[in-house]
């Protein structure tokens, strides 16, 4: 499952939000996240750099046909707030550059580069190409 807030948000907005968009995708979506909680489990969460760019990322989502939910704070004028994206590659690929939420210099594929080539590497091939493999292994068991 992927989630996707603003950085532009205080960490606390933040958490807030990625919540309300997790509990709000379990309810329009109940099958899909069924199947997800009994095959993955795994969460990733990111951060669009600005409201512009989370609404970017939901329209592109929107457009491959994926299964996503969208987030207005009223508080914040009704603004876009979070989005949840559905598990699956193509979820992925749309989310793979962004920075991992409140950890605005590293991304989720940097991190996994870093850890495979920390163990392994070059032992048993290009640490970019395994730790590509076990990225989206990870992120879509």
């Amino acid at each position: 499952m992927y989630i996707a807030t603003r950085a532009d948000l205080s960490p606390g907005n933040q958490l807030a939000q990625t919540s309300h968009a997790s509990f709000e995708f379990a309810v329009a979506w109940p099958t899909i996240t069924q199947d997800w909680c009994h095959r993955s489990n795994y969460l990733v969460c990111v951060a669009a750099r600005d409201e512009l760019s989370l609404a970017e990322l939901a329209t592109r989502a929107t457009r491959e046909g994926l299964a996503i939910t969208i987030v207005r704070e009223p508080d914040l004028g009704n603004e876009i707030t979070a989005i949840v994206l559905e598990p699956g590659r193509a979820s992925a690929r749309l989310v793979a550059q962004l920075p991992l939420a409140l950890r605005p210099d590293k991304t989720l594929r940097h991190r996994v580069r870093k850890a495979v080539t920390n163990h392994i590497g070059n032992t048993f091939g290009s640490g970019d190409e395994i730790a590509d493999d076990v990225y989206w292994e990870v992120t879509n068991a």
